[in-house]
């Protein structure tokens, strides 16, 4: 529980830093979720203008939440079966693994824009895919770290 509410505290301040930026900086005009078509050109080579912004909004907003909250069990779930740090290392190579290969399978595409179908039509990340993969695999997570801390020796009594 605690993990969760971790995860979603952070976000909630990051989001809250954005919209505090671009009230600050006047952006707030005609907030928009996706960048223009200048800024989306130089930095993406991508145009936005034509993107569906209720799937923009699952894939920028919703699924990086999501992905998190299904790592952060997966982690705390590992820290059972090894030594925490070794968890950590885990879920950064499943990370940094998924910024080289696009896979559906490889939980950190769903927190990249540009491996969305928004992006790539033809070779995006299925947007159904993440919300039937994240909640297994928290569940799982979950279920498998409380079996192992129903038989874990948390004072370590050798």
């Amino acid at each position: 529980l605690w993990a969760v509410m971790c995860t979603g505290v952070f976000y909630l301040l990051v989001y809250l830093t954005v919209f505090v930026f671009a009230l600050c900086t006047g952006g707030i005009d005609g907030l928009k979720l996706l960048p223009g078509q200048e800024i989306g050109a130089y930095y993406c080579e991508v145009d936005f203008t034509q993107t569906d912004p209720v799937s923009a909004l699952v894939f920028v907003v919703v699924m990086p939440i999501v992905a998190s909250l299904a790592l952060t069990q997966l982690q705390l779930a590992l820290s059972f079966f090894t030594r925490p740090i070794y968890s950590y290392m885990i879920i950064v190579a499943l990370l940094l693994v998924s910024a080289y290969i696009t896979s559906p399978w490889l939980i950190g595409n769903y927190t990249m824009l540009l491996r969305s179908p928004l992006v790539l039509p033809e070779g995006g990340i299925p947007l159904w895919l993440g919300p039937v993969v994240f909640p297994l695999l928290a569940i799982l997570s979950a279920v498998a770290g409380w079996r192992r801390f129903e038989r874990y020796d948390i004072l370590e009594t050798s």
